[in-house]
C-alpha cells in the first residue's frame, strides 16, 4: 500500500513520523515523507522515499516568534495577529504542496502543521488517514494543563475549560487560512466546529507519540485516539566513538551531559562559565554540546569534554543526567535512556514536559534560560544527586518506556487501519482499544 507521511514541523514532529514510516516500511507498504531539505538524509537513511517541501510554516513561525518575545506586553497581541495573517499565504502554499505529495497515495499520515490541512486533503482524496501527535492534542484533560495552553495549572474545571479554549481559538485561526483552500481548490465544506467537535464527528486515527506512564489515558479524549509510547529510532547502528570520548568516560565516574545546541542564550561565554563554576562546586564531569559556541568552548577544564556527533541512544545511557530544552524529542531520549532531566525553558518553548518531569519526580524544577547561572545549574545537579528518588524513578521509567516499543506499535495499528479499509464492509470500519492492547503484547514479546 501507498503510504504518504506529511511531516511538517520541527525534528522533534519529524522523527518520530520517520519511525513509524520505518514501521510500516517493514510491514510491507511503500512509504514515502514529505518534509524539508534539512531531513532529507534522516529519511533516506531509513531506508523510505523523500519528497521534498519548499514551503516551510515552522521556519516563518520561529522567525516571528522572536518578533512576538521582543516586542513587549502591550504590543505582543497585535504582533501575534499580524503574524497570523502573513503566515495565511504560507501555509496554503504548505497545503498545496502536501496535496501533490499525496498525488498516488492510497493513505496519509500528518503529524506538526500539516495536521491543520491533512485532514482535508484525505476527505478530498477519500483514502485512510492518521495524525501522529508527539503531545496530548486530543481531550479537554482535566490533570494537568493541556500541551498547547502554557504551564498555569487550574483546578480540574478550569484545566478542561481552559484546554478547550485554547485549542478550539487556535484552530479559528488557522481555519481562516485553511477553509478558503477547503472552498475554492478542494470543493469541501469550510470547518466552523469547535477543534474537539470537529475531531469527534471524524473517523480519524489519532495516535499519540508518547508513553503512557508519562502522560496517562484521559476519560475526555475523543474516539479513535491510542497511546503507541515513544516513537524513535537508532541512529547510526555503525558509528564508533572516538578515543578521546573512549578515554574520557573511562577516566571516572558518570558524567553530566550538557544539551545546548536547541537553547538560546545570549551569552554563550557566560553559560560556559556558568557549567564550569556548577560542575567545580559539585565534584562533577561533563560533556557539553553547544553549536556556534566554538569561542566559549576553548581552554575547558579536564573534567568538561566538547562533544563530537554522537548518537544520543549511545551516550545518554553513560551519562548521570541529561540538560536539555525540553521538548518532546530530547524529553523522549532522556525517558527512555532511564536518567533524570534538568530542563533549560526558552519563553518560545511551551513547557509541558519541563513540568511532567518535575512533577513525575524525573529531574529537579525546570530552569528559564534568561534567568540561567551558576547558582541554578549548582543546585539542580545536587538535587540530583542527593535525592536518590529522582535517578530510581528516571530508571525505573526507563525500563516502561523501552518496553513500549512505540514505534512499532504505532506502525501495526495505522496497518490494521489503512489495510482493513480497502475491504471494509462497514461505514465506520472502526478499531477499538482492545487492538492497540493486542500489538502491544505481541510487539513486546517478541
Amino acid at each position: 500500500m501507498r503510504i504518504t507521511i506529511l511531516a511538517l514541523g520541527s525534528r522533534g514532529d519529524v522523527q518520530p513520523a520517520v519511525a513509524v514510516g520505518k514501521g510500516l516500511d517493514q510491514l510491507g507498504h511503500e512509504v514515502k515523507v514529505a518534509s524539508f531539505a534539512k531531513y532529507e538524509s534522516l529519511v533516506r537513511r531509513s531506508g523510505l522515499k523523500f519528497h521534498k517541501m519548499e514551503n516551510d510554516p515552522q521556519t516563518f513561525l520561529e522567525n516571528h516568534k522572536e518578533k512576538i518575545i521582543h516586542s513587549g506586553k502591550n504590543q505582543s497581541v497585535a504582533t501575534l495577529l499580524k503574524a497570523m495573517k502573513s503566515f495565511g499565504p504560507t501555509l496554503q502554499r504548505a497545503a498545496r504542496e502536501s496535496l501533490d505529495a499525496c498525488s498516488d497515495a492510497q493513505g496519509a499520515i500528518y503529524t506538526g502543521f500539516a495536521s491543520y490541512f491533512g485532514r482535508s486533503i484525505a476527505m478530498k482524496k477519500c483514502i485512510p488517514e492518521a495524525y501522529l501527535a508527539v503531545q496530548p492534542a486530543f481531550s479537554n484533560t482535566k490533570r494537568y494543563p493541556a500541551g498547547v495552553s502554557g504551564r498555569q495549572n487550574f483546578s480540574q474545571f478550569f484545566n478542561g475549560m481552559a484546554c478547550s479554549l485554547v485549542k478550539n481559538a487556535i484552530m479559528s485561526i488557522f481555519n481562516l487560512n485553511v477553509n478558503h483552500w477547503r472552498r475554492e481548490e478542494l470543493g469541501l465544506e469550510p470547518i466552523h466546529q469547535p477543534y474537539l467537535s470537529y475531531l469527534r464527528r471524524q473517523k480519524v486515527t489519532n495516535i499519540g507519540c508518547y508513553s503512557r506512564h508519562v502522560v496517562p489515558e484521559d476519560e475526555n479524549v475523543i474516539p479513535q485516539t491510542y497511546i503507541s509510547g515513544f516513537c524513535y529510532m537508532d541512529d547510526e547502528p555503525d558509528w564508533r566513538p572516538g578515543k578521546n570520548l573512549i578515554d574520557f568516560l573511562q577516566s571516572g565516574e558518570k558524567p553530566f551531559y550538557f544539551a545546548l545546541d536547541s537553547v538560546h542564550f545570549s551569552n554563550p561565554e557566560k553559560t560556559v562559565r556558568s557549567i564550569i563554576d556548577a560542575l567545580k562546586n559539585t565534584g562533577q564531569r561533563g560533556i557539553i554540546k553547544f553549536e556556534g559556541a566554538d569561542e566559549a568552548l576553548r581552554d575547558l577544564p579536564d573534567n568538561l569534554l566538547k562533544a563530537e556527533n554522537f548518537p544520543e541512544s549511545w551516550i545518554l545511557p553513560q551519562m548521570k543526567a541529561i540538560l536539555h530544552h525540553g521538548d518532546s524529542l530530547a524529553t523522549a531520549a532522556a525517558m527512555r535512556s532511564g536518567i533524570p532531566s534538568i530542563v533549560v525553558t526558552c519563553s518560545k518553548e511551551i513547557p509541558f514536559w519541563a513540568d511532567r518531569i518535575y512533577e513525575l519526580d524525573l529531574g529537579p524544577e525546570s530552569i528559564s534560560n534568561k534567568k540561567f547561572n551558576t547558582e541554578k545549574l549548582t543546585a539542580a545537579i545536587r538535587k540530583i544527586l542527593n535525592h536518590r528518588a529522582i535517578i530510581v524513578n528516571a530508571a525505573i521509567l526507563g525500563e516502561r518506556v523501552r518496553a513500549e516499543n512505540g514505534a512499532r506499535c504505532a506502525a501495526g495499528l495505522i496497518d490494521k487501519k489503512f489495510v482493513s479499509s480497502l475491504f471494509a464492509q462497514t461505514e465506520t470500519n472502526e478499531i477499538y482499544p482492545e487492538d492497540m492492547l493486542e500489538y502491544t503484547t505481541s510487539f513486546n514479546a517478541a
